[in-house]
């Protein structure tokens, strides 16, 4: 009887046991699953948003380099790029066939968050810029992202949506080799450049119809007389003293300053007399030349602060300038502001005075 006894209480306790390790289980699942998911879905949809985001961005990045080349944007082929670059990338192993692009303004001040879309009338902080903006959604590149433990707690699926945007700027720092041995101080820019015009451009002299044209180091123009000397409106310049004279100038004619020179840097400037050759070597490869040989043409030069007539001074931008022709007698090169300068290697985020650098990522 005692032995009966024994074996029912060790059976009932058995069956106890499996049924509190059950109720334990069923308490327990859920949190199981969700550490299924932890461990599964979340990468897989981690993986999935970076892939994403890559398209995006490859995506704003072809379309932004429509956005400056020639000194116009071209919004529609910007579109139209960013499009065809969709295709590029596989995205959980298909091809994103469906995104959102749409083009404006991006104000690099940060005043102005988000994409301001046009039309609108862009400020001096506000560059050209593409948005492009991708979505796994209902009814969106095959839907929802699918899910996998997740789904055993009444998630099927989830969205996920990334956005990439664009632009093209004015540079912050210039390569070496990319800077003519020339600069205009800051206050030419001031009198001469419109900065509120969509896009900015020179200003338009009204006796010519065209944008003025400037007899740099040899005469003065109107509000730019440097702390009220006759200094003229734009010197030759170099990254340092020892490179101004006329036979280093004239190498740096065809080879350019041989270094990165950046907002803040000090550029040595002077004005003088300087020798016959040089003119002569900027007037050989300038507008006046065969078509063949306008090699400096549009050319990328500092802007600087207007503090010292001849001496270091703070660069304050980049711009693009077109050489019209060089006149040694009169020692002067003519030029006017443009906007037609190639686009070199450069970085960061400037004032736009008509050199726009790649295209960059802002968002």
């Amino acid at each position: 009887m005692s032995t009966l006894s024994s074996h029912w209480r060790r059976g009932s306790a058995q069956h106890g046991e499996r049924g509190v390790v059950s109720i334990l289980f069923a308490l327990l699942l859920p949190l199981l699953l969700g550490f299924g998911a932890l461990a599964v879905d979340y990468p897989y949809l981690w993986v999935t948003r970076a892939q994403m985001q890559t398209t995006a961005d490859a995506a704003a990045m072809a379309g932004g380099r429509y956005l400056g080349e020639g000194g116009t944007p071209n919004w529609t082929t910007a579109t139209a790029q960013a499009q065809a670059m969709l295709a590029s990338n596989l995205v959980d192993g298909k091809v994103i066939t469906q995104a959102s692009i749409q083009t404006g303004y991006w104000d690099t001040s940060g005043n102005q968050l988000g994409l301001q879309l046009l039309p609108m009338t862009p400020t001096k902080t506000d560059v050209p810029a593409i948005r492009v903006s991708i979505s796994r959604s209902i009814g969106q590149n095959t839907g929802e992202i699918n899910t996998f433990f997740a789904n055993f707690l009444g998630i099927a699926s989830l969205p996920v949506a990334v956005t990439a945007v664009a632009a093209r700027a004015g540079p912050s720092t210039m390569g070496a080799n990319v800077l003519f041995p020339l600069a205009i101080p800051q206050c030419m820019y001031d009198n001469y450049w419109n900065a509120s015009s969509t896009p900015p451009g020179p200003k338009i002299d009204p006796s010519t119809k065209k944008s003025y044209v400037f007899q740099l180091g040899s005469k003065t123009y109107a509000g730019c007389n440097i702390k009220g000397t006759s200094f003229p409106a734009g010197a030759w310049a170099a990254a340092t003293s020892a490179d101004i004279s006329s036979s280093s100038l004239t190498t740096l004619v065809t080879t350019r300053i041989g270094q990165s020179m950046s907002i803040g840097d000090q550029i040595f400037v002077n004005s003088g007399n300087f020798s016959n050759p040089l003119y002569t070597a900027v007037n050989n490869c300038s507008a006046a030349a065969a078509t063949a040989k306008q090699t400096c043409r549009y050319v990328t030069v500092a802007v600087f602060d207007n503090v010292a007539t001849t001496g270091y001074n703070k660069i304050t931008g980049f711009a693009c300038m077109e050489i019209l022709s060089g006149n040694g007698p009169s020692k002067y090169v003519e030029a006017s502001m443009s906007t037609q300068c190639p686009i070199n290697p450069s970085s960061g985020i400037g004032p736009s005075y008509g050199v726009s650098g790649p295209p960059k990522l802002f968002f």
